[in-house]
């Protein structure tokens, strides 16, 4: 038979766990959902060829980005183009992209989306931090409890891409 005091911990310790759970869990959606303004606002500061076609945004491996961006994007337009949120699990055979998000599940294939949109006027965002180094246009991370982002100026000039002076001073310049 259990005591009182076992038990009292035992409830104590599961709250404990369930309190973890519900921050994590809010903690999660709060970042999916600035990341999904960050994009929303990175693709209103990018400049592309312009085109008739619908702006499109391709996020890799997260869910919960691609429907943030579903509804902050709905019924909108950037630059005169309808904005186009579309999914995929995988870095590889990605087209027609102008914006692609890499989610953190999939940030082993850094260098194969760099390599493959190499040749195309892409932005390429991470979701991880230190993927500038590695080719990225855009990588987001947490510096001293903020969330933000770091900035290749060399990469969106590689990717034949021109954003705006404010985009580069509001995120750490490399």
């Amino acid at each position: 038979m259990m005591t009182k005091t076992r038990f009292s911990a035992a409830r104590l310790l599961i709250i404990a766990v369930l309190l973890a759970i519900g921050y994590a869990t809010c903690h999660a959606q709060q970042t999916s959902r600035l990341q999904a303004l960050y994009l929303y606002n990175f693709a209103k500061n990018t400049s592309w060829a312009s085109t008739d076609k619908p702006l499109t945004i391709t996020v890799v491996a997260d869910k919960a980005v691609a429907k943030d961006l579903k509804t902050i994007s709905a019924n909108k337009q950037v630059g005169g183009r309808r904005v186009v949120i579309a999914e995929s699990a995988s870095a590889q055979g990605i087209t027609d992209a102008d914006i692609v998000f890499l989610g953190e599940a999939k940030s082993a294939q850094i260098e194969t989306l760099v390599s493959e949109q190499a040749a195309n006027k892409v932005l390429i965002v991470s979701g991880t931090k230190g993927h500038c180094s590695k080719g990225a246009d855009i990588a987001f991370e947490l510096a001293n409890g903020k969330f933000t982002y770091s900035i290749s100026e060399a990469n969106i000039v590689r990717h034949g891409l021109t954003v705006s002076r404010a985009l580069i001073t509001s995120g750490k310049a490399l």
